[in-house]
């Protein structure tokens, strides 16, 4: 049972969009009295930054996937050039180093807001803005979401349905370094969070993207998933659901899960505390609202909700299961009713899972229900083993509690059936008594700001050599190449050049990106 734990979790992190950027020269807008190298130094590795992320998003979603670590790297090498350039308009010293910078003019900064919509059909807006400050926010905000995705990455293994299983070494691994990532980008979140409520003091957020409760609730995103991740790594009904789709496997005819009731109370609390960070962020996202830069995508309240009613059903299934241990078997079954109310399946069902009478009926179903809930268990484990984009673990993870539930609830209504005469209480009163949440991670440290060595402070104080810092000046900018190619894509035979069939608009009237 514990070989397989891993292989088929609940915790399906949310798959953000990494967003693209356009050229920036520094040395257009600062110039710096005691480091005259800085600006350009930091244009060329915002130019290695701006590349990679352009490269990304051509990439299949398996490339992808291998391609982050480029990504990472590339933005932590930047952002100690970045923040220096901070320093030095703040007249700030760096390793004891004074940093002289003086602004020009204000910077015109072009990022991809990946989290803004505007309107159906439309890409995602690129606005200008004219701030250093819009260029930390949106850096710092790429790295943490290349963390997140890394987590995503690390996971994706373990949802696996085929016969290959990682062993108890990688298994652990992938879950540590998925809990690491995620930790590290809850830290950077909470920063942003901080740093874009003092500029929300003097400057309202141009985009939600930079606004102080769209961070914060990413921030709450993050520590929720992290805490469902120390759940499912002992939680054996799941390994029981994901072992009984292998049809190769028979063990879950004879061995029972088994947990002990402390550990399920223990869990319960910390799915509540996980419930309570997703409501949150929900709640953050909707206090937001909406501007003149648009809104916040839809798909990311929804995956909080989705995640806050998950983590909702398995505190539900856990206290029923501490109830069924306890000999009580009714109140088990009425925490499991609940558990289905959180998950928006309004009414009890004695015969939703199709997997055991799969096997005995060689892979042919008996209804037609049942039936469709083996079609949709098929489509959601293609999915996964496709790891196509969005199409994996969109829901948060409630298609996959709905199998746990639908497995135990099966189960104790047939032995309640056959062994007692006792009504099963309504489930409805026993939502008032959920426990309150348990933190499992407490007094987290902060995110450090990187900062450059003194001997790359020291080389700095040369003059720049020429067009040191114009890397990817002669690069054809991002969206401008999509245009081009859209345009010769689409012309119609004999349409006036640049019509384009409406498809691709010059940018000041809405191009597609």
């Amino acid at each position: 049972m514990t070989d397989l734990l891993f292989q088929h979790s609940n915790n399906m992190p949310f798959n953000f969009q990494l967003p693209t950027t356009s050229f920036l020269s520094f040395e257009d807008y600062l110039t710096s009295s005691t480091h005259p190298s800085l600006p350009s130094a930091a244009t060329a590795a915002r130019g290695t930054v701006r590349h990679v992320l352009k490269k990304h998003k051509r990439l299949s979603p398996s490339q992808q996937t291998t391609h982050l670590h480029d990504v990472l790297h590339a933005l932590i090498s930047y952002i100690p050039y970045l923040l220096a350039l901070d320093a030095g308009l703040s007249n700030r010293s760096l390793a004891d180093e004074e940093i002289s910078i003086t602004l020009i003019r204000d910077p015109e900064i072009q990022w991809r807001c990946p989290l803004t919509v505007t309107s159906p059909g439309r890409d995602a807006p690129r606005p200008k803005l004219k701030s250093l400050e819009y260029e930390i926010l949106l850096t710092l905000s790429a790295q943490a979401t290349t963390l997140y995705l890394l987590a995503r990455t690390q996971l994706h293994d373990l949802y696996s349905t085929n016969n290959t299983f990682l062993d108890s070494a990688a298994r652990t691994a992938a879950v540590t370094a998925a809990m690491k990532h995620l930790l590290s980008a809850y830290s950077m979140f909470t920063y942003l969070a901080i740093r874009a409520t003092a500029l929300a003091v003097t400057t309202a957020p141009p985009v939600p993207d930079v606004a102080p409760a769209t961070f914060s609730a990413l921030a709450a995103l993050t520590i929720a998933e992290a805490t469902l991740i120390t759940v499912l790594k002992d939680d054996p009904y799941a390994a029981a659901v994901a072992q009984a789709r292998h049809t190769n496997d028979t063990e879950w005819m004879y061995k029972a899960p088994s947990i002990t009731s402390v550990r399920a109370g223990l869990f319960a609390r910390l799915c509540i505390a996980a419930a309570e960070h997703g409501a949150r962020g929900l709640g953050l996202l909707a206090g937001s609202g909406s501007g003149a830069g648009g809104k916040i995508t839809e798909a990311l309240p929804r995956y909080l909700d989705d995640l806050r009613r998950a983590a909702r059903a398995k505190a539900c299934r856990f206290l029923g299961i501490d109830a069924e241990m306890s000999e009580d078997t009714v109140v088990g079954i009425a925490w499991l009713r609940s558990a289905r109310s959180e998950l928006g399946l309004s009414t009890p069902s004695t015969s939703s899972g199709s997997v055991e009478d799969t096997k005995k009926r060689f892979g042919l179903p008996r209804s037609l229900d049942k039936l469709k809930n083996y079609l949709s268990e098929k489509r959601e484990d293609r999915r996964v083993e496709r790891g196509a984009g969005s199409e994996w673990g969109g829901d948060a993870g409630r298609f996959e509690e709905t199998r746990i539930v639908e497995m135990l609830l099966r189960k104790w209504e047939k032995m309640n059936d056959v062994m007692n005469t006792r009504p099963i209480p309504p489930s409805g009163p026993l939502l008032a008594q959920l426990p309150s949440g348990r933190e499992y991670y407490n007094n987290l440290a902060p995110w450090r700001e990187p900062s450059l060595d003194a001997g790359t402070l020291v080389g700095l104080r040369a003059p720049p050599s020429p067009r040191a810092g114009s890397r990817g000046d002669e690069e054809e900018d991002s969206d401008e190449e999509v245009e081009r190619v859209g345009l010769a894509h689409n012309a119609l035979p004999g349409a006036f050049p640049g019509s384009a069939g409406g498809r691709a608009r010059v940018e000041g009237q809405g191009a597609y990106y």
